[in-house]
């Protein structure tokens, strides 16, 4: 099969062309079924005031088994409040209880070393993290496996990793953890939230989702 070399070398695969015309003119596929890496952009939510929480629905679907949730600059209303993640599976329904569990570890401005963990929680959503109102907030990423799924073995279940000032630990910390649902409840929505508000007029921040492709 004939390779066609895109833009020097930037994509390494076969093409197979969907049309080729007398000319010897080809018609390619669609760009994203063909070229697109391993995520796909599924949803953007940007928040720029603050609100009691931010819900995205319906964005887990059979379409794939795997997201990721792209968090840049989200922060608590109030400092050394906690922001938590709800699994639902519609939009006015209870949350998930998650089983999770949260550490960090970091240095402060002395250069110690900071760090601690919570205690694992039967609850209903999952403790992600404690920051700042301001200093960026919070960036990272949360993975979540087969959310949408239900079935013996297919609990929602998470890992995440984020970068954010700890104002209880007075430090820059790396936070990170995981999380497995009580239930096989398949949950195509999801909820951030606070201890308190989340969000703020002065930093904008952004909810990112992507699915994972298959192959």
């Amino acid at each position: 099969m004939a390779q066609i070399d895109l833009k020097s070398g930037a994509y390494q695969g076969s093409i197979v062309p969907a049309t080729l015309t007398a000319n010897r003119t080809y018609t390619l596929p669609d760009y994203d079924e063909t070229i697109g890496g391993s995520f796909v952009h599924l949803n953007t939510t940007t928040v720029s005031a603050v609100v009691s929480e931010i819900q995205v629905n319906d964005v887990f679907s059979a379409t794939y088994s795997n997201y990721r949730i792209l968090l840049n600059n989200l922060v608590p209303d109030t400092d050394n409040n906690t922001i938590y993640l709800g699994f639902k599976e519609n939009s006015g329904a209870t949350q998930l209880n998650m089983h999770s569990v949260t550490r960090y570890f970091g240095v402060n401005s002395s250069d110690a070393t900071v760090y601690g963990d919570s205690t694992e929680y039967d609850m209903g959503g999952q403790e992600l993290v404690k920051t700042a109102s301001a200093d960026g907030g919070v960036n990272g990423w949360i993975e979540v496996f087969f959310p949408f799924a239900s079935g013996g073995s297919n609990w929602t279940r998470t890992t995440y990793a984020f970068m954010n000032y700890n104002p209880a630990a007075s430090g820059w910390v790396h936070t990170y953890g995981a999380a497995q649902a009580t239930a096989t409840t398949s949950t195509p929505c999801f909820r951030l939230f606070s201890s308190g508000d989340i969000g703020d007029a002065t930093i904008t921040g952004h909810i990112r989702v992507y699915g994972y492709r298959d192959s």
